[in-house]
């Protein structure tokens, strides 16, 4: 598992985002993939919900 820590940003507006990420999947024998899903904080009255996975290189190879 990792924590992420970023904010995301457009001009004057962002937000924070502090999340870990779920447990690793194998994809194949030395490759492996993590599910994230949570909130970012809540700036200017709203919130983002996130859903995501990470990548690997070279996924098919």
């Amino acid at each position: 598992m990792h924590v992420l820590m970023t904010n995301t940003d457009f001009l004057d507006h962002h937000h924070e985002v502090a999340i870990e990420t779920g447990p690793a999947i194998r994809v194949s024998d030395d490759k492996h993939v993590h599910f994230v899903k949570g909130t970012t904080t809540l700036d200017d009255g709203h919130v983002h919900q996130l859903e995501f996975a990470t990548l690997i290189q070279k996924p098919l190879v």
